[in-house]
């Protein structure tokens, strides 16, 4: 609106970007109707956050634009784990979720009010209503204080804290770089962003529709048992280009993928070659890689292994690898029922051992120690 209407005549819009942005998450956590429902009006407001976004990085304010792509990231994730009037409230008091319920209420009456008035005709109304809107924000905040002291859980669904970037940073590994993409209407970002250094935003012409359609190709190619090497070339070259050098550097790659990138394997993505070289290479064969929704959610996958193990405690990951089918009919009887699985267990399919798969996940196990449960050959 507003904010992108200024930013457009060379103005600073940044104020009403961030504006446009907090409304937004202060409506959705009140929103009723469906999940779906709730789904599609965010998906269909996550241009604010790319706007907000695009205005920072033309300042070069990257760790501030990297901030609202976490707080994009927790909001998502967010829309697509809390129920937040039905699930966990249990772990709060009730005064304290009557607290909440309230807050939420005087926010959306000070809202619906501050819209009601035109700030031309009468702009005392206008600045008060404003500063009612700001008292409701306030006590909002202040609840969520209070929610995060009482039940850590519930606050981390509701009212996610995004990760900034020396804590992403902080959360990566020696010799590790994180490639988080971010997909808007007209074009794509790229932060690259390494253990210590220096982090760049390298800007992608791929825009949203683009991307959609060509990975809806690559899957339909993939499905046909067609050839989709030459569209995974071209989508790596796009993709990837302008970080190859960044990724023929690192001895691990975490990326964060967005928009229709989550529905394309990343790993058959093809690397473009070095200056000299032609032949583009398999990005799983460059380097290990693996993938996260946010840094936020990173964090708390991190987290326990970092904490003491309790052996008396259920697993905290259970990882399958390196299967043995033989036998498998008498051990698993419901599975045999699926038609793709009963050709596999009768020996009418044959898979070939997947590479890496066991030493995978007996890595997982040297990670976690007594709370992983590690099932390979016959017990997978």
């Amino acid at each position: 609106g507003l904010g992108v209407a200024l930013e457009l005549q060379g103005k600073n819009g940044l104020p009403y970007l961030e504006e446009a942005v907090t409304a937004f998450e202060a409506q959705v956590r009140q929103l009723g109707g469906t999940q779906g429902a709730r789904e599609s009006f965010a998906a269909s407001k996550l241009r604010y956050y790319q706007d907000w976004m695009d205005a920072l990085l033309k300042r070069k304010r990257i760790a501030e634009a990297f901030s609202v792509y976490e707080r994009a990231r927790a909001q998502s994730l967010r829309q697509m784990l809390a129920e937040r009037d039905l699930v966990f409230t249990h772990d709060i008091p009730q005064d304290l979720d009557r607290r909440r319920r309230m807050a939420g209420a005087a926010f959306d009456r000070a809202l619906d009010a501050l819209a009601r008035i035109d700030p031309e005709k009468d702009g005392g109304a206008y600045d008060a209503a404003h500063k009612a809107l700001y008292a409701a924000r306030g006590e909002q905040d202040a609840v969520t204080a209070l929610i995060r002291a009482h039940a850590p859980r519930l606050a981390e669904l509701t009212q996610p804290a995004p990760t900034d970037l020396a804590d992403a940073q902080a959360l990566l590994s020696e010799g590790e770089v994180a490639l988080a993409f971010s997909v808007h209407r007209t074009h794509s970002m790229v932060f690259v962003i390494p253990a210590t250094g220096p982090v760049r935003a390298v800007r992608i012409a791929v825009t949203s529709k683009d991307l959609e359609l060509r990975v809806r190709r690559v899957r339909r190619l993939i499905a046909d048992r067609g050839d989709a090497e030459n569209e995974m070339r071209k989508l790596g070259a796009d993709l990837l280009g302008s970080v190859a050098k960044d990724i023929r550097m690192v001895k691990r790659l975490l990326i964060l993928s967005d928009g229709s990138m989550h529905a394309l394997p990343i790993a058959a993505l093809r690397v473009p070659p070095p200056r000299g070289e032609k032949e583009h290479v398999l990005l799983a064969d460059l380097v290990p890689i693996h993938t996260v929704i946010s840094f936020g959610v990173y964090a708390g996958l991190l987290a326990p292994a970092q904490t003491s193990p309790n052996d008396s405690a259920a697993p905290l990951v259970q990882a399958f690898g390196d299967p043995a089918f033989a036998g498998a009919v008498e051990t698993a009887p419901d599975a045999a029922q699926d038609t793709p699985m009963r050709a596999v267990l009768s020996g009418a399919v044959t898979l070939a051992p997947l590479p890496g798969a066991r030493a995978e996940v007996e890595y997982l196990a040297t990670l976690f120690k007594s709370q992983a449960r590690v099932c390979v050959g016959a017990a997978a």
